[in-house]
């Protein structure tokens, strides 16, 4: 009894030196570098034409992030965008016109010809219009009624490039007139 007590005793002692004794995996050297889950490119920006009513317009950009996700088969976009237009309106006598385009697509599939219609702030992807005629202003999202936005992409990976594809018939309330409105994307990588 007395011997069992003695290598219950030497035994406890072994295990809580060997316990005290190893190194956490946390504290052992190793390499750490961050690696993204996804395989996410930022590219570059060449080209953007914007289009109102038939008409080529000008808009200043004020804040710009792409990042495309290549690594699936069929890769993912997130764009966040917001353009201002550079003249004063409050002398315009046309019926309508955009003074601010704002648009985000989160985790939007790049598939060729599928026409997808953008949500409303809530549902992540979605594009917002300030519109304009005279002193007024009315902002549109793409999630009302009446203002649906559409994207479309292509997508050449042998050119390395992206094109997306904005278009948008928007609809002032009081009075009902509209405008349609289309941006043109194209983007290196």
């Amino acid at each position: 009894m007395k011997n069992k007590i003695i290598i219950l005793i030497i035994l406890a002692l072994t295990g809580t030196f060997i316990l005290f004794s190893c190194k956490s995996p946390m504290d052992i050297d190793s390499p750490n570098d961050f690696e993204p889950i996804a395989n996410r490119i930022i590219p570059g920006q060449t080209d953007i034409i914007f289009d109102e009513n038939g008409e080529q317009i000008s808009l200043v950009v004020r804040s710009t992030s792409v990042q495309i996700d290549t690594s699936n088969h069929i890769p993912y976009v997130w764009i966040d965008f917001v353009f201002e237009a550079n003249q004063n309106f409050t002398n315009y006598q046309d019926s309508l016109c955009i003074s601010q385009f704002s648009i985000k697509l989160d985790s939007l599939p790049i598939i060729p010809f599928i026409d997808d219609t953008l949500g409303s702030p809530s549902e992540g992807s979605w594009s917002c219009f300030i519109i304009s005629s005279g002193a007024s202003a009315d902002t549109l999202f793409s999630g009302e009624d009446r203002n649906l936005t559409r994207v479309s992409f292509t997508f050449d990976k042998g050119r390395k490039e992206m094109k997306a594809f904005i278009y948008a018939s928007l609809i002032k309330k009081q009075p009902s007139v509209t405008s349609d409105f289309r941006a043109t994307f194209t983007f290196l990588y």
